[in-house]
């Protein structure tokens, strides 16, 4: 059974600043949102964690999904870096190109290795760059158990004047050992990348609405765990 899987959400706008906090367990239950108060320029951060087991190895994800609030837009057209550059040379990336930062905890597993080695937690500093065809690129640099360079594609889909940011993490083996996220806090738009995250029309009375639904793949033989949803709306 793994533990319960939390997001927060906060946007920093001209003139409004909001931090909604979440919490879904294999139930669904939802935990009430948090309000806070900030000035700032157009920024959203999303920070997801997610349970692990006290044994073996986390629930490895497949896809994460984040559901703005109808009112929240991202992905403004800007200058775009190839994935292939963002791996190899981000230095050769346009400047505007960098639409954020962040930052990751990784969980490794490896059934075959001594027990005492089998888990792993390597980190990662996160660049956000503007990709080709609208879609967001993700560069992870984790240096254990081996110096390598992780590149994850997101796209920016809209359905019903509703956004998701819909990011696929692939099988990642490094050295062995089966990686997947555990923490990620994505931080997209700020000064640097103006109008990157916007705000439009007024805020509902219901107030604003965040989302995520986590998919999984099969470890081994076994099947994939369901997927988790969680929801909560963040008061004006």
């Amino acid at each position: 059974m793994t533990s319960p899987v939390p997001l927060a959400v906060r946007i920093a706008l001209a003139t409004l600043s909001i931090a909604a906090g979440l919490l879904a367990g294999a139930a669904g239950a939802v935990a009430a949102p948090m309000l806070g108060a900030r000035s700032g320029v157009g920024a959203l951060t999303l920070t997801l964690s997610t349970g692990a087991p006290a044994t073996g190895g986390p629930a490895p994800v497949s896809r994460i999904a984040f559901t703005l609030s109808p009112g929240i837009r991202i992905g403004a057209a800007r200058p775009s870096c190839s994935r292939d550059t963002v791996e190899r040379s981000p230095q050769k990336c346009p400047p505007a190109s960098r639409v954020g930062s962040g930052s990751a905890r990784w969980a490794g597993y490896n059934p075959y290795t001594p027990a005492i080695g089998r888990r792993i937690d390597p980190t990662s500093d996160i660049s956000i760059f503007s990709g080709t065809a609208g879609t967001v690129i993700l560069r992870l640099p984790v240096a254990r158990p081996i110096p390598q360079v992780i590149v994850l594609t997101g796209s920016i889909e809209t359905v019903d004047a509703t956004r998701r940011l819909i990011i696929a993490v692939p099988l990642t083996l490094v050295a062995g050992y089966d990686l997947t996220p555990v923490y990620l806090q994505l931080r997209l738009g700020g000064r640097s990348a103006s109008g990157y995250v916007r705000r439009s029309g007024t805020c509902p009375k219901t107030g604003l609405a965040f989302g995520v639904e986590l998919r999984y793949r099969p470890r081994g033989d076994g099947p994939a765990l369901r997927p988790q949803r969680a929801s909560a709306t963040a008061p004006c």
